[in-house]
């Protein structure tokens, strides 16, 4: 009689990286870099003529929220890409997409808006800043990593039916 008839074998080695899984980590750490380095930078610059009159801020204008869903998405990005977590790299994707909104529904009609200083100047004008573009790429970068790993890192496997011996 053999004593490993319920004891189910392991179907592939998952403590071993690739080259591929270390360059979609690398990917995916830096989109988070983005996200938290958006926060800390200018998202919209409202200028007059070449005067800079009001800056905004990430944090200011989303409370840390980009921050926070980069640094919430660190341990799920380490385990869709270690661990080829298909529900790990769907999570990756959906905080990903609600940077996105955030940028794209949020931030981006206020790089068009000037405000109050509109009203006080005609010349005014507002552009975005190094943070929104940081925002979106980093968002973006997420989206790359945990799509990447869908598609290109082997899952893993339902253990096969056991077999009576």
């Amino acid at each position: 009689m053999n004593a490993r008839v319920d004891a189910s074998e392991p179907t592939r080695d998952y403590s071993t990286w690739s080259v591929l899984s270390f360059g979609l980590l690398a990917v995916g750490l830096a989109g988070v870099a983005l996200l938290i380095a958006a926060d800390l930078s200018t998202l919209v610059e409202i200028k007059v003529l070449t005067v800079t009159k009001d800056r905004l801020s990430g944090h200011g204008q989303h409370s840390w929220a980009v921050a926070i869903l980069g640094v919430g998405s660190l341990p799920l990005l380490f385990g869709a890409i270690r661990g080829r977590s298909r529900p790990a790299m769907f999570a990756v994707i959906a905080l990903a997409a609600v940077v996105l909104i955030i940028a794209l529904a949020k931030d981006l009609p206020d790089t068009r808006s000037t405000g109050v200083i509109g009203e006080r100047y005609d010349e005014a004008s507002a552009a975005p800043g190094p943070g929104f573009y940081m925002e979106t790429g980093g968002a973006v970068l997420l989206i790359l990593s945990a799509v990447g790993g869908l598609l290109l890192l082997p899952g893993r496997s339902a253990p096969g039916p056991r077999s009576p011996e």
